[in-house]
């Protein structure tokens, strides 16, 4: 389960990797009101210097945090 400090990066069937560089999840936005799981996240990219909303299903775990 994905949490706030995962490392990720976003899948390149989604769009190419190298453009977003490596991400951190700031926050949890949303959980899926049946399983709780998380669904919408808060990532800061590396290479845009900026925090974009982003669809779980969209990112791959590079590093999980403690």
């Amino acid at each position: 389960m994905l949490k706030a400090g995962d490392l990720v990066q976003m899948k390149s069937g989604i769009q190419p990797p190298r453009l977003y560089g490596v991400g951190t999840i700031v926050k949890i936005l949303r959980h899926c009101e049946i399983t709780d799981l998380p669904v919408r996240v808060a990532v800061h990219w590396s290479k845009q210097d900026r925090v974009g909303d982003c669809a779980v299903y969209s990112l791959e775990v590079i590093s999980e945090s403690r």
